[in-house]
Parts: structure tokens; C-alpha cells; sequence
């Protein structure tokens, strides 16, 4: 409902009608509701109703903090991962998928964010680490488009974001630390400020 524009900031809803949507049981509604709520982005309201809040610039600078915290240390246990190990043929075939979706970008630029997402939680994955991992639940819903709601630029974020993604992993691959770093680093700037120009603040 959010990816599609149907629920915005300041609008309402009910347990009752997710869960129908959802086929459901308002009880696992509910469940999901509370657990999200701890982001701030959705708030009670009175008898089973929600409201959807909206988030300023301060909140995206503190999730971007702490994003970048949690990123950088992923990246530098990743880069010290044994040559042996499962992960770099995974982030090879990654790779290779970055560079099919940029030469088919016009047609296909929507199935960015599944990609994105199998980049980022590669990072998380290689070294788990269950509070990195419970973090990317808000990642998944902020970062990752569920709160953009101008797709006017949705083609040219993309392309610009898979140029960066193949910048990072070509790095990786390398073993250039202090490439990837930089790259990252770039990479999540540009994601804070994409957000920031796109989302309703």
C-alpha cells in the first residue's frame, strides 16, 4: 500500500482491513504493526486504528548514521572473508547481474531495489550479526523505495545507484579496501540524498 501511494503520511488505518487485504488474522497484523512501530514511522491511534507518520530531515541524518556505521563495519569484515569462502562467488554472480541490469536499464530499471536489496544484505550475511540484521528491517522499508513517493526520478536514481553498486563490488573483488570504502561511502550519500528529494518530509 505504501510502495503504490495508497497510504501516505497523515493518513489512517485500520488492523481490521490489513488483515483482510492480507488475508491475515488481525492478531498478526497487530503483531507486525507494534514490532514496526518502534521506527517511528506508524503510530496507535484509539480502537485497533493506525496513523501513518511523517519523517523529517533529522530522522533520515540519524537512520543514515547509524546506516553508515553498520554498513562500513559489514564491508570490513566482508574484505577480510578467507578466498575460499561461498561469499565471493556470490558477490561475483552479483556482478554480473549490476552489469546485465545497466545495459538494459531503460526496460528493466524497476528491478533495482531487489537488487539492491541482495547486495546489501550479502554484506549483512557474511558476517551476521542479529541487531545489524534486526536494523534492516527499517532499512528494507526507508532505503530501499517503500517511503519514496516521487517516481519521477525513479529511472535515473537507479542507474546512477547501480553505477555506484558496481563500483563497490568491482572494488571488493579487487580487494582494494580503501576503494570500496570510498565507494560505499559515496554510495550511501547519495542514498541519504535521494530520500531526502524524493520523500515527503
Amino acid at each position: 500500500l505504501i510502495q503504490r501511494g495508497k497510504l501516505k503520511p497523515g493518513d489512517n488505518f485500520s488492523e481490521l482491513e490489513l488483515a483482510r487485504q492480507s488475508n491475515s488474522s488481525t492478531v498478526a497484523v497487530r503483531e507486525f504493526l507494534i514490532r514496526f512501530s518502534r521506527f517511528g514511522l506508524i503510530e496507535k491511534s484509539p480502537r485497533s486504528q493506525w496513523k501513518m507518520k511523517n519523517f523529517d530531515e533529522t530522522f533520515v541524518d540519524q537512520l543514515y548514521e547509524v546506516r553508515h556505521l553498520f554498513e562500513m563495519h559489514s564491508l570490513s569484515n566482508f574484505l577480510q572473508l578467507p578466498e575460499d569462502s561461498d561469499y565471493w562467488s556470490q558477490l561475483n554472480d552479483l556482478f554480473i547481474e549490476h552489469k546485465a541490469l545497466s545495459v538494459n536499464m531503460e526496460p528493466c530499471y524497476e528491478d533495482f531495489p531487489r537488487l539492491d536489496q541482495k547486495f546489501h544484505g550479502l554484506l549483512q550475511q557474511a558476517q551476521s550479526n542479529q541487531f545489524i540484521n534486526e536494523f534492516y528491517d527499517i532499512i528494507s522499508f526507508v532505503f530501499h523505495y517503500h517511503y519514496q513517493w516521487d517516481r519521477s526520478t525513479e529511472r535515473e536514481r537507479n542507474r546512477l545507484a547501480v553505477e555506484e553498486h558496481i563500483e563497490i563490488i568491482g572494488k571488493m573483488l579487487m580487494k582494494d579496501y580503501r576503494g570500496a570504502t570510498i565507494a560505499l561511502d559515496k554510495h550511501l550519500n547519495t542514498a541519504k540524498q535521494s530520500l531526502k528529494n524524493t520523500a515527503i518530509l
